[in-house]
C-alpha cells in the first residue's frame, strides 16, 4: 500500500504538470542570479554580522576578547570573500519563461490550490518532519530553536537596556544555558561560548558581591564547556585553568579534556592517565567513555617509549610479570611490597630468586639497572 503522503505527492505533480498545459513559450527572458550575485548576497550578511557584533560590544553584550577573537574571524571571512567576488566573471544567466495563456493559468491554479488544500490540510503540520531522516530532523528542529532563542534574547536584552541602570536584570539563566546546550550539539561553538560565558559572568558577578554563593551545576556545566571551547580555540592554559575548576566539582567532561590537552598539547602522559582515570570514577555515561582505556594505553606505550627503564623491563621482564607489571607467571610488581625496595630488587636482578623461578640477569649493569629499578619501584 502506498503512503498517503507519497500519494499526495503524486497527485500534487499530476495537477501542476496539468496546470503547466496552458502555458508556451515566448522570448521574455527573466533574469537568474549569477554566481557573483550569491557572493555577494553572502559578504552583506557577512556585514551585517560584523555591525551586530559591534552593537552586542557596545551594549556590554561581549567583551573585548570575545569581540576582538569574533571580529578578526568574519573581517578575515569577508576579505576572501571580496577577493573571490572580484576574481568571478559578471555572468548573468537568463531563462526564457513559457508563454501563459493567463487565463486558463490562473483558473488550473485555483483548481490545484483548492484540491491541495483538502487533501494535505490534515498532513502539512508533518511534512516538515516526513521529508527528513531521523538525524536530519533532530539538526533542522535544533537549528530552528537556536534562531528562536536568540531572538527571545535579543529581544530581552533590548527591553532591559531601554530600563534604567538601576531597574535592568540579567538575562534568563535558563535561556542562556538551552541557547549554549543547543549551539554546543550542533557544533557551532561560537554561539556556544555566548551562551556559557554571559551564564558564567552572572556567576561571577554575584561572587564578587558575596563571597558566600557558592557554584551550582548550572555554573560548572557553564564552566567546562566554556574551558572545552578555549580548546578547541587553541587557548590551553587558559581552557586548563577553567577545566581544573570545573573538574574540582567532579565534572566528567573536564577530567576528560584535561586529560586530552595533557597528553596532545602538554606532552605529559603521566598527568593525561591521571585525569582520564578520575574521568572514570566520576563519568557515568559508558557510552561517552568507551575511549578512555584506548587513550590510557596509548599514553603508557608513549611513558614506556620515552623512559629507558620501561623499554628494558619490556624486553627483559614483561613475560613473566606481565607488560602492566601486572602479573603472569611472576608475581604482580604493582602491589608487590618487595618490589618498592630497590635493595631487594638489585639482589634479585644479579643473583635471580631463591626457588629459581626467577632467572638472574647479570648483563643488566650500571646506568640500564638503575633505570629498570627506578621504574618498577615507581610503578
Amino acid at each position: 500500500m502506498i503512503p498517503w503522503f507519497i500519494l499526495l505527492g503524486l497527485v500534487a505533480l499530476a495537477l501542476m504538470m496539468v496546470a503547466v498545459l496552458p502555458l508556451r513559450g515566448n522570448n521574455t527572458q527573466i533574469r537568474l542570479k549569477s554566481q557573483r550575485d550569491e557572493l555577494e548576497d553572502e559578504l552583506q550578511s557577512l556585514y551585517a554580522q560584523i555591525r551586530e557584533l559591534e552593537r552586542q560590544f557596545e551594549d556590554g553584550e561581549l567583551d573585548s576578547e570575545d569581540y576582538q577573537r569574533f571580529l578578526l574571524r568574519d573581517e578575515t571571512r569577508a576579505a576572501k570573500l571580496l577577493e573571490k567576488i572580484q576574481n568571478t566573471p559578471e555572468e548573468t544567466p537568463m531563462l526564457a519563461p513559457p508563454r501563459a495563456n493567463l487565463r486558463g493559468g490562473i483558473l488550473m491554479f485555483v483548481m490545484i490550490a483548492a484540491v491541495l488544500g483538502g487533501l494535505s490540510a490534515f498532513a502539512v503540520p508533518n511534512l516538515e518532519n516526513l521529508a527528513l531522516r531521523e538525524g536530519e530532523r533532530e539538526l533542522f528542529h535544533n537549528q530552528k530553536e537556536l534562531i528562536a532563542l536568540s531572538k527571545e534574547l535579543n529581544a530581552f536584552a533590548e527591553k532591559n537596556n531601554a530600563k534604567p541602570e538601576a531597574e535592568r536584570t540579567d538575562l534568563p539563566l535558563d535561556l542562556l544555558m538551552k541557547y549554549g546546550d543547543i549551539a554546543w550539539e550542533l557544533e557551532r561553538y561560537d554561539d556556544a561560548a555566548k551562551g556559557y560565558g554571559s551564564a558564567l559572568r552572572q556567576f561571577t558577578d554575584k561572587a564578587q558581591k558575596d563571597p558566600n554563593h557558592k557554584p551550582d551545576a548550572t555554573n560548572i556545566k557553564a564552566l567546562s564547556r566554556y574551558g572545552q571551547i578555549l580548546f578547541f580555540s587553541g587557548e590551553n592554559d587558559q581552557a586548563l585553568e577553567l577545566l581544573r575548576t570545573a573538574a574540582k566539582f567532579n565534572d566528567a567532561e573536564a577530567w576528560l579534556t584535561i586529560g586530552n590537552i595533557l597528553f596532545s598539547v602538554k606532552n605529559d602522559p603521566k598527568g593525561a592517565i591521571a585525569a582520564w582515570q578520575n574521568f572514570q570514577k566520576v563519568n557515568k555515561d559508558k557510552a561517552f567513555g568507551a575511549r578512555v582505556p584506548d587513550l590510557i594505553a596509548a599514553a603508557k606505550t608513549r611513558i614506556r617509549e620515552a623512559d629507558p627503564g620501561a623499554k628494558l623491563f619490556a624486553t627483559s621482564c614483561a613475560s613473566c610479570h606481565g607488560a602492566e607489571a601486572q602479573g603472569l607467571v611472576g608475581p604482580n610488581l604493582k602491589t608487590s611490597s618487595n618490589a618498592k625496595s630497590a635493595e631487594f630488587l638489585k639482589k634479585q636482578l644479579q643473583n635471580g630468586s631463591r626457588n629459581k623461578e626467577m632467572p638472574a640477569f647479570k648483563n643488566i649493569q650500571g646506568k640500564d639497572l638503575e633505570n629498570l629499578i627506578k621504574y618498577v619501584t615507581g610503578l
